[in-house]
């Protein structure tokens, strides 16, 4: 494992998303990285992002497609590692050519 000094801060991450144009992002609260969400809630409390919350990585993929549909704009997906299995099935379904083809 690298040293933590050639990780991006929290700050870095937050600038990369809104230079990339991501306005929302879909969480999983994570005590590992609460730093990254508080300056996330902090930008959508001053409306600067959609910051939405879930409880389980499961429900990550239909509120991205949700955005998707609704808006025509991506959204970034923050989940845990230990949840991205849970995930797996809406992903698989939602990229697919065949069935809906959102963007990854």
């Amino acid at each position: 494992m690298p040293p933590a000094a050639t990780f991006p801060s929290d700050a870095d991450l937050v600038a990369r998303i809104l230079a990339s144009g991501i306005r929302t992002v879909i969480t999983v609260p994570c005590s590992i990285t609460a730093g990254l969400h508080a300056q996330l809630a902090d930008l959508h409390r001053r409306s600067a992002l959609e910051l939405l919350t879930t409880n389980h990585e499961a429900n990550l993929a239909g509120l991205a497609a949700g955005v998707w549909f609704g808006t025509g704009r991506p959204a970034l997906i923050h989940l845990q590692n230990s949840g991205l299995l849970n995930l797996g099935d809406g992903i698989v379904s939602f990229a697919q050519p065949a069935i809906f083809a959102i963007p990854l």
